[in-house]
């Protein structure tokens, strides 16, 4: 379940990027995954995975 500050995020990365909410939100879940393994500090994950992603989407269109 994403924070409301999460949410915030992934739905302004859908929409910059012309992207399904859908798309978005398994892909940012996807790069929290993968980062959180790897972190020592948690509080800055939600930002690392915005930036995963909206990059990510940005490559595609």
């Amino acid at each position: 379940m994403h924070t409301q500050s999460q949410k915030e995020l992934i739905e302004k990365i859908a929409e910059q990027t012309d992207t399904p909410l859908r798309d978005v939100e398994d892909a940012f879940q996807e790069a929290w995954n993968d980062l959180k393994q790897e972190a020592r500090f948690h509080d800055f994950l939600p930002l690392l995975a915005a930036k995963r992603v909206s990059e990510r989407f940005r490559k595609l269109h």
